[in-house]
């Protein structure tokens, strides 16, 4: 089973080694399940960290904006 999805927040408490920025981010993922005999066996989840990182302000944009 897959699933593709958003997730949006504000960055309220020290996350990653990073301190509150207060900014908003909302970013994309994609979550993969692995069923057996109808129970999550394993899951493999990959979110859009750059994206995320960019609304923080941690990493430029490209172009330097």
């Amino acid at each position: 089973m897959v699933v593709r999805g958003r997730v949006a927040g504000r960055h309220r408490a020290t996350f990653m080694g990073l301190p509150a920025t207060r900014r908003e981010v909302d970013i994309a993922f994609i979550a993969i399940y692995r069923v057996e005999a109808g129970r999550i066996a394993e899951r493999w989840l990959v979110g859009d960290e750059l994206a995320m990182m960019r609304q923080l302000g941690v990493v430029p944009a490209p172009g330097g904006h």
